[in-house]
């Protein structure tokens, strides 16, 4: 069981505090949902377009869906995170790429560190 603290209401005041099985709150953040403050009504999260881990560390922020073909007809899932994991991503230098795989973007050769996206020399002929 996880239990979220009460939250402020619209209209003043604060809403109940909320506990549900983590499996509960899990489902919410997959589907870019969340519980309003009086604990009743789900509502779908706001999204971003390419969240940097700014704002309240715990907080959940989702990415909206990015295309996952050239065509932009298929759409990827939208990604939710908490916004300490989306700073995490960033200072290792990875990313949440359109499939909601994490992904390297470091570069592995020369000036790289060996744990990322392969360089391979050419030659020229």
């Amino acid at each position: 069981m996880v239990c979220r603290a009460p939250q402020p209401l619209p209209g003043g005041g604060l809403g109940p505090k909320l506990c549900m099985r983590n499996s509960v709150w899990l489902k919410l953040t997959d589907t870019a949902s969340d519980l309003s403050a009086d604990g009743k009504t789900v509502f779908a999260r706001d999204t971003v377009a390419d969240p940097s881990g700014k704002g309240p560390p715990d907080a959940v922020t989702c990415r909206r869906p990015t295309p996952t073909t050239a065509s932009r007809i298929e759409l990827g899932p939208t990604v939710c995170l908490t916004n300490k994991y989306w700073a995490g991503l960033a200072a290792e230098q990875k990313r949440v790429n359109s499939y909601g795989i994490v992904v390297s973007t470091k570069i592995n050769g020369p000036s790289g560190r060996a744990d990322g996206i392969p360089v391979l020399p050419t030659e020229l002929h």
